[in-house]
């Protein structure tokens, strides 16, 4: 009988480091991912606004020539709408992520 109480127990013990490893390593790998996640999404971040800035310097060049259009100043203000909607939706989603860790 106590044979059985041991071997069960062994059992359980061994189920619960099993249950621990598995977490600690799941941990890991989610802490890993995050940090590539959070370097691709910075990287595509700086390369959007650097599109933008590009685009936005044209816009400033031609405001020097002549008065721009109503349409070149709703694409101005477009762009940078944008780049901050994508900047604030990326740093909510790596602070949800971060929670997660």
């Amino acid at each position: 009988m106590a044979w059985i109480f041991i071997v069960v127990l062994i059992i359980i013990l061994a189920g619960i480091f099993y249950l621990l490893w598995r977490t600690l390593r799941t941990r890991r790998l989610i802490e890993k991912e995050t940090q590539d996640l959070k370097q691709k999404f910075y990287k595509e971040y700086n390369e959007l606004q650097d599109d933008i800035q590009k685009e936005l310097e044209v816009l400033r060049k031609i405001r020097g020539e002549r008065e721009i259009t109503e349409e070149e100043k709703k694409r101005e203000t477009e762009l940078l709408k944008n780049l901050a909607d994508v900047k604030r939706v990326l740093e909510k989603e790596l602070r949800d992520i971060e929670k997660i860790r």
